[in-house]
């Protein structure tokens, strides 16, 4: 089941690069979602270690981004993905349920439309891709 949908009007950045790690971020999280909520635990300490590896990634091509465009929200934006990697990096497989997860479902839909779709107009009117 999806928790997470991609679309361009809710999600969408119009930086192509982070829109399309967001798109792989919720696959996924959805996959690792799916897994925690199936009740077999099989590879889910895999899933989730690809989920953090992804997000670290991810969080780094951001924040390399916004300090090269000189974004003036970098310094909150990267304590929100400081913040988020301390939590995720804190719970392993056997901690985590569905609350957990569901917790985690809730800050991507609030971060990417309040915190990361700004920082689009930023990048497109420097002209820079």
């Amino acid at each position: 089941m999806a928790v997470l949908n991609w679309t361009a009007e809710q999600f969408g950045t119009d930086v192509d690069i982070c829109d399309g790690q967001h798109k792989e971020l919720f696959r996924l999280f959805n996959d690792l979602y799916d897994t925690v909520n199936s009740g077999d635990q099989t590879g889910l300490q895999e899933k989730l270690d690809l989920f953090r590896d992804f997000v670290a990634d991810h969080f780094k091509t951001e924040e390399r981004l916004m300090r090269e465009m000189g974004y003036q929200y970098y310094e909150g934006h990267k304590a929100q993905h400081d913040s988020f990697q301390a939590n995720i990096g804190s719970i392993q497989a056997d901690g985590l349920n569905s609350d957990v997860i569901g917790g985690w479902a809730a800050w991507w839909l609030s971060h990417i439309p309040s915190s990361d779709r700004p920082y689009g107009p930023v990048l497109r009117a420097i002209n820079w891709d």
